[in-house]
Parts: structure tokens; C-alpha cells; sequence
């Protein structure tokens, strides 16, 4: 969180009030002096460094170190993160979009699986319909076969009769039933 920023162990807030309750820059350096204007801006304060603080380099560090120099950076680290935090809450909405989106493709995989199984044993009722329409089909065949040859021979045998009075109407009378029976095998 942006309330939890440190710097070197330092609160980035503590340092933010530091920086406020300083003197106002800009702070300038001098071969020997560190420059800062005075407490109402009306006129400059000469600051001497100390003997801890001849260097030059530490002479500049501090005049580059004026409290908007160090507003501006505290600023700037809450923007970064203000926008690392930001990134964070992407990606987690990202990562939670993808694990729905698995989810999802999971469910629907399952889905899929239960429809392919649902399938595949209507497949198998039906093949077993269709041998058995074949079973029925092939021994329709095999008693249409013997019913022909068992007609032949009414046939044969009420030819055979034709010849007497009696015998013409059976003659014609097996002849309707043949001709009736042909007549429905055709359809």
C-alpha cells in the first residue's frame, strides 16, 4: 500500500514532513558554502558546512537535496507506486479473468465429454437396431422364400386341377391369392 512506503527504513510521509518544514530552496553550493534562501525569502542565510561536510560531493548532495528536490521525488515514488499498485490490481483481475476463462473451458470440456459419451452410446443403440431390423429382415426373407416355394407348388398342384369343373375355380382362386400375394411383395 502507498501508506506502507519506506525509504532506507525512513516513512516516506516522515520525510515528506521533513522536507515541508525545511527551508524552501532552491539551495545552491558554493566551493564552500551551501546557500539557502532565509525563512521569509526576503534575503540569503549563509550556512556553513561543518567539518563533517567539506567534501564538495557532500556539499552538493545537500544543495541538490532542497525540499521541492525531495517533494518532487517523494511525488514522484507514490505515482510509481500508485501505478505498480494499479499494475498489481491488472494483473490480478487479469489472472482472475483467466482462471474463470479456464473454468470455463473446463466445464465446457466436461460438457463436450458428457455429449461425445452421450453420443456414442445412441450410436450403439442404434447399430444394435439396425442388426437387429437386419436379423428381421433376413428371416422375413427366408419365410418369404419358403411361402414362394410353398405357392409354387399350390400352384403346380391347382394347375394340375384345371382340367375338371371344380378345379378351373380353385385354379382361379389360387391364382388371385398368388397374384395378391406378388402384388403386396412388390410394395
Amino acid at each position: 500500500m502507498l501508506e506502507d512506503i519506506k525509504i532506507n527504513g525512513v516513512p516516506l510521509e516522515e520525510i515528506e514532513e521533513a522536507a515541508k518544514a525545511a527551508t524552501l530552496g532552491p539551495w545552491e553550493e558554493t566551493d564552500a558554502w551551501v546557500v539557502v534562501p532565509n525563512n521569509n525569502n526576503t534575503g540569503r542565510k549563509w550556512t556553513d558546512t561543518n567539518s563533517a561536510m567539506d567534501a564538495k560531493e557532500d556539499r552538493t548532495h545537500i544543495a541538490t537535496s532542497d525540499p521541492p528536490t525531495v517533494l518532487a521525488l517523494c511525488a514522484e515514488v507514490r505515482r510509481l507506486m500508485g501505478y505498480r499498485e494499479r499494475e498489481a490490481a491488472d494483473y490480478e483481475i487479469d489472472m482472475a479473468k483467466l482462471r474463470k476463462g479456464l473454468e470455463l473451458t473446463k466445464a465446457s470440456r466436461r460438457r463436450q465429454a458428457t455429449r461425445a459419451e452421450a453420443a456414442e452410446t445412441r450410436v450403439r443403440e442404434l447399430e444394435q437396431r439396425c442388426d437387429e431390423y437386419k436379423a428381421a429382415r433376413d428371416a422375413s426373407d427366408v419365410r418369404s422364400k419358403d411361402l414362394r416355394k410353398r405357392l409354387e407348388r399350390v400352384r403346380e398342384w391347382a394347375d394340375s386341377l384345371r382340367d375338371t369343373p371344380t378345379g378351373r375355380f380353385i385354379a382361379q382362386d389360387v391364382d388371385r391369392v398368388i397374384a395378391a400375394t406378388e402384388g403386396d411383395n412388390d410394395g
